[in-house]
């Protein structure tokens, strides 16, 4: 494995503007951080507080101790947002400053003060682009600029047409408001639950209007989901564990929603279609501990991790089922069969579907096991 060259972050003068809620060069260090290699913050004024790994100095100081330090790196400034530093940045690729040369070349001028590219870049070293979209913020106007940027990185390739068209929007629409607030992104996934648990206890009320009410709020739910991540991709606060809170609120919120159903049905003198919602409950309980074992084996809590595990169904098939099995379109029909009287009379048919998922859980993970397991990614 190629050993990540060190990220030095340098941050001279210029303005301190945040961007998406936090500091420029709080966010260049966590993004550096996150290329999984040590982070040197090279800076003339005072550092955000609890940085380590800080080195004093400016301008005219940063060439010469470049070439005192001996090893290669990858030199960033917190001036310019990018996305990510990407997987290509390996010693002997992109833009490497060793002993005061460039061993590489990815936009220099997109990436370190142009005065310094002049000081510090061969011309006889090829071009390579790998940095990607980029926004250096010197005002008010590029800073917007930059959160558009940012922002519009948060959609999916993976969403469904009515999170595509309806869900991500308003989520989206909500973060930028919410983003400086100083609430984790955990506290966004708790809140999100919060609104699914109301929506499962209206739920067991089994009127029409208990049960339109609920099966609005679970797909308010739905639309809240997106802030967590959105935020924490958008401060650099991704975490194993936020992924895992994410995904087993989901799955617990979609169980409760079934039992209350149920439950609502029961006291509504229909007791089979009660029966009927239990089972749901319990089948959709049982497909998502499997769920969760495959991801634990895999070490991650991102639900899409899974996603190379189903076999491929044909191609006209496969389209409907993308649109049909995502959970968006799935609470945004029960909001729609709820307001019809539908959602009760239905229960047998989200049983039957649930305990199919189960059994597909289930088989995926024997399968596996019988070819020898998954291996962590």
């Amino acid at each position: 494995m190629t050993r990540r060259a060190p990220v030095v972050v340098v941050s001279l003068g210029g303005p301190r503007l945040r961007v998406a809620g936090i500091d420029l060069t709080v966010r260049a260090l966590r993004v550096a951080a996150s290329r999984g290699a040590p982070v040197v913050l090279f800076t003339d004024r005072e550092p955000p507080p609890g940085v380590a790994g800080v080195v004093r100095g400016g301008p005219g100081d940063l060439v010469p101790w470049l070439r005192a330090r001996g090893g290669p790196c990858v030199v960033g400034t917190d001036e310019v947002v990018l996305d990510r530093y990407p997987a290509a940045l390996e010693e002997g690729a992109g833009w490497i400053a060793h002993d005061g040369r460039a061993a590489g070349w990815c936009h220099l001028d997109h990436v370190i003060p142009s005065d310094l590219v002049e000081r510090l870049h061969d011309p006889g070293t090829p071009a390579r682009d790998v940095v990607g979209w980029h926004v250096r913020v010197r005002d008010e106007g590029s800073r917007r600029e930059a959160e558009e940027r940012i922002f519009a990185a948060c959609r999916k390739a993976v969403d469904g047409v009515v999170s595509r068209h309806l869900n991500r929007p308003v989520s989206l629409w909500l973060s930028r408001r919410l983003v400086a607030l100083p609430w984790s992104p955990d506290s966004y996934t708790a809140i999100t639950f919060a609104v699914a648990v109301l929506g499962a206890l209206m739920a067991t009320g089994g009127t029409y209007a208990a049960t339109l009410g609920g099966a609005i709020l679970m797909h308010v739910a739905s639309v809240l989901d997106g802030v967590d991540g959105e935020i924490a991709r958008a401060r650099v606060e991704t975490s194993a564990r936020g992924a895992w809170l994410d995904t087993i609120g989901d799955d617990l919120s979609n169980v409760l929603f079934w039992l209350a159903l149920g439950v609502g049905a029961a006291r509504v003198g229909e007791p089979v279609l009660g029966v009927a919602g239990g089972i749901a409950g319990l089948a959709n309980l049982g497909a998502a501990a499997v769920s969760w074992w495959l991801l634990a084996q895999r070490g991650t809590g991102d639900w899409y991790a899974l996603a190379d595990l189903d076999r491929p169904a044909p191609g006209r098939l496969r389209r409907v089922l993308e649109v049909l099995l995502k959970q968006d379109f799935f609470l945004l029909l029960c909001v729609v069969l709820a307001a019809c009287g539908w959602l009760h009379p239905a229960l047998p048919v989200f049983a039957l579907a649930a305990l199919l998922a189960f059994g597909n859980a289930v088989s995926r993970a024997l399968a596996h096991l019988r070819g020898g397991g998954l291996s962590r990614t």
